[in-house]
């Protein structure tokens, strides 16, 4: 008689990420067991509970494993900067859509009203934010970026991807024109770039726009 396959822990992580990405925390384990094809008692013996199963599936990946982040230096002053940019937040919101369900969960009543990140080392949305801060204080010092605070400019741009983000999950579903993730991004950097403002006379006068020549 041949003996039962084993299933492993990555196979049930797998699963349970599959489901928690789709279905947020209402996704159940009986869910996650038809998906891994284990029962619901083998889960409950390798996690004592759905948010423990929860953590493990949605643990935040470390920081050498965020694509995002990967480049960085190599990137200083060479290149197009807004496609750099572009590329850049396009990767983080890749990112963040495997992350917020876990930020969610973690800030409602189950996780105690906060995040929690238990791990080895700097928690990673910290170094996530330093990492993109010296980045653009670096692209400053080359000329490239006027004179603005790096870690004001790095918390606008990914907090406005993370929160982009965030309200795609709540709203899949119910938005009937939903923005791509790169029209979204692709806007973003520009408003970074250019400002909102429009041009001002030293009269404080709104200059008139420019006509386009042909």
């Amino acid at each position: 008689m041949s003996r039962p396959t084993t299933i492993s822990d990555e196979t049930i992580l797998t699963a349970a990420r599959e489901v928690f990405l789709a279905h947020g925390v209402r996704g159940t384990t009986a869910e996650i067991a038809e998906r891994a094809r284990v029962s619901e008692g083998s889960i409950f013996k390798r996690w004592k509970t759905k948010e423990e199963l929860f953590r493990a599936a949605m643990q935040l990946e470390s920081s050498d494993g965020i694509a995002y982040l990967q480049g960085l230096d190599a990137r200083v002053g060479q290149g197009d900067l807004r496609e750099h940019m572009i590329e850049i937040g396009v990767e983080a919101a890749h990112f963040f859509e495997k992350i917020v369900a876990f930020h969610m969960h973690s800030f409602s009543g189950n996780a105690g009203g906060r995040a929690t990140f238990d791990g080895p080392g700097e928690p990673p949305p910290l170094m996530s934010r330093r990492r993109i801060a010296s980045y653009f204080e670096a692209e400053r010092r080359a000329g490239r970026l006027r004179n603005v605070d790096p870690d004001v400019l790095g918390r606008v741009f990914l907090g406005s991807i993370y929160n982009f983000v965030a309200l795609e999950l709540l709203l899949r579903g119910h938005d009937p024109h939903p923005m791509p993730v790169t029209s979204f991004v692709r806007g973003l950097v520009d408003v970074v770039l250019r400002g909102a403002q429009a041009d001002t006379e030293r009269t404080g006068r709104v200059k008139p726009a420019r006509r386009r020549t042909r």
